[in-house]
């Protein structure tokens, strides 16, 4: 029936156009009122879904439960092996030498000690070897080899006032100029020389 009427609708709309200026002048006059009915179409898909709303305020926080009873102590573990030692830390660095103390007064000097006997020059020891005193001749030595060796020389005549005493007496000295050894007899002769030949 909706299909008939549609058609008949079309219809009646084709006719209209063909003769509107005659459809105008009869609408005039009729009155007629022309009413055009569309097909329902078909149902149009779902639209989308809309955006979330905001999320709600958190709810309060609920009241805390009892706390449960401790526990019993576990068994102790075994005692662990003594760790290594450690090595040695450096040595510090050594402190400054401290300074030094004051020097106490000087002593009294000690009493002088008694005269030693007069020196002698010459030494005979128990191999009848004649050697010279080493605290007192300091005048001549035993050389290289076991010399006898000089250590004074003149060249020419001694001085006199050498042997102008008989304390003087048994010095010896070597002429080097006039090759000849002198001997102090003391202070009757004063020195006599001996000649030396090649």
């Amino acid at each position: 029936m909706r299909k008939y009427h549609l058609s008949l609708t079309i219809l009646t709309l084709l006719f209209l156009f063909a003769s509107l200026p005659r459809l105008e002048r009869l609408n005039r006059l009729l009155k007629i009122r022309i009413e055009v009915r569309a097909q329902t179409g078909p149902t149009g898909s779902t639209g989308s879904t809309g955006f979330s709303g905001p999320t709600g305020a958190t709810g309060a926080t609920g009241f805390i439960g009892p706390t449960g009873s401790t526990g019993s102590s576990g068994i102790q573990g075994p005692t662990g092996t003594t760790g290594r030692t450690g090595t040695t830390g450096f040595s510090g660095p050594t402190g400054s030498t401290g300074s030094t103390g004051q020097f106490g007064p000087t002593g009294a000097t000690g009493a002088t000690g008694p005269v030693g006997p007069n020196g002698e020059t010459l030494l005979l020891n128990s191999s009848k070897t004649l050697y010279p005193n080493p605290d007192y001749a300091t005048g001549f030595k035993v050389g290289m080899n076991g010399y006898l060796q000089f250590l004074r020389t003149s060249s020419g005549n001694p001085p006199s006032s050498d042997c102008d005493n008989d304390s003087e007496r048994g010095r010896l000295l070597l002429d080097i100029t006039r090759y000849r050894l002198y001997i102090c007899i003391g202070a009757t002769r004063g020195w006599d020389f001996i000649p030396l030949r090649d």
